[in-house]
């Protein structure tokens, strides 16, 4: 019976797994329904990936068969005292503290196994009774003689809760959809928004490359510290570059943003094997890579952006590449409100540079931000 059960809210189910093991409680005691409860929630440990069902539930038998059959309680009022004093709260220490259920599934978990339990023993005490009562029938037996109120409640009253809790279940499982719905849309937006923001984040250092690719070409450079110069100064004005190299046609390194002489660069001295040079000289414009693991001047994980220079033939020159830092790809809208704000104080209050070169080419890539998106 457990595996026929119906979706309510949270990602929950109602099961009906512990309707027979109540009815042998409520009537043969607590030995019988404990034994039938640990059968029919052994099932529960591999649905539900949890071992609630399989501690709370027999648990509940004992408890309820005991106070039914020995304490003559009614069975309703010993499951609730149960899931009141024990059951819910041990749900709710289990789901609370148990790191492996996502939101909403802890708090569903706990408020479902005390509402499923009581459905269970409701269900449970009302076909017993008819089945008792049709027994009872049939054999010719005269029933003992019982209020008038307890005739109604058993006839009646428990047979019109069914269907109330049944209609409680359905709302909550239709108010249930109606917030995931709400929520999936919430979330395609945002996503939507997300992509649209690091979208145009990779789209203006790709520009920025580009554009210092240009710059190189035609400024000619020549001297490791001017070419060093160049790049430190881009990757101060756009830090979401975690470092930037300036390669030959070779592959060798010629010069480095953080400069780091070739001594602290250890081995790493060639790019030559690198994707983001290879395709950036085999297709002669800019290239974006994959999410890789950096190995040269770092170790973080990185999108490497690399565009070659030509010279007047169009034969690569240099290439240029830059490791963008995801910890920034991150937060992209953040970065691009504090670049708009850093903008906005050079545009008040302009910095002299020693190089007359050098401003020209900070201009032309901070203007790129305000361009049109292109698509890469």
């Amino acid at each position: 019976m457990n595996q026929f059960g119906v979706a309510v809210f949270g990602g929950t189910e109602l099961t009906f797994g512990s309707i027979l093991p109540m009815m042998a409680a409520i009537r043969f005691g607590p030995g019988y329904g404990v034994v039938a409860a640990v059968i029919a929630s052994l099932s529960t440990l591999f649905n539900w990936g949890h071992p609630l069902g399989a501690i709370c539930y027999p648990a509940e038998a004992a408890l309820v068969g005991w106070l039914a059959s020995q304490r003559r309680w009614h069975p309703l009022l010993a499951d609730i005292l149960f899931w009141s004093f024990l059951g819910f709260p041990i749900a709710l220490f289990y789901t609370q503290f148990d790191g492996t259920i996502p939101f909403p599934g802890y708090w569903a978990i706990a408020v479902k196994m005390p509402v499923n339990g009581l459905v269970s023993t409701l269900t449970a005490y009302t076909a017993l009774e008819i089945l008792l009562d049709a027994l009872a029938h049939r054999s010719g037996s005269v029933a003992a003689k019982a209020p008038l109120l307890q005739i109604l409640f058993h006839r009646f009253g428990l047979l019109a809760t069914l269907p109330i809790v049944a209609l409680g279940f359905y709302a909550g499982r239709t108010f249930d959809l109606r917030q995931r719905v709400n929520s999936a849309v919430e979330v395609a937006d945002a996503a939507d928004d997300l992509a649209g923001a690091v979208g145009k984040y990779l789209d203006t250092h790709r520009q920025v490359i580009a554009t210092l690719a240009r710059q190189l070409a035609t400024d000619s450079p020549s001297g490791h510290d001017f070419q060093a110069s160049q790049l430190e100064a881009v990757r101060r004005e756009f830090p979401g570059f975690l470092t930037l190299l300036l390669a030959d046609e070779h592959g060798q390194i010629i010069a480095t943003a953080p400069n780091r002489t070739t001594a602290a660069r250890g081995e790493f001295t060639s790019v030559a094997d690198r994707e983001y040079f290879l395709q950036a000289v085999s297709r002669r414009r800019t290239f974006v890579s994959d999410v890789f693991l950096g190995r040269g001047l770092g170790h973080d994980l990185i999108v490497a952006i690399s565009a070659p220079v030509l010279d007047a033939h169009g034969q690569v020159r240099f290439v240029v590449e830059g490791s963008l830092n995801l910890e920034q790809l991150s937060h992209p809208r953040q970065r691009a409100t504090d670049r708009d704000g850093a903008s906005r104080s050079r545009t008040r209050a302009p910095r002299q540079h020693p190089d007359q070169r050098r401003p020209r080419l900070l201009r032309a890539a901070s203007a790129l931000e305000f361009r049109p998106r292109l698509r890469w």
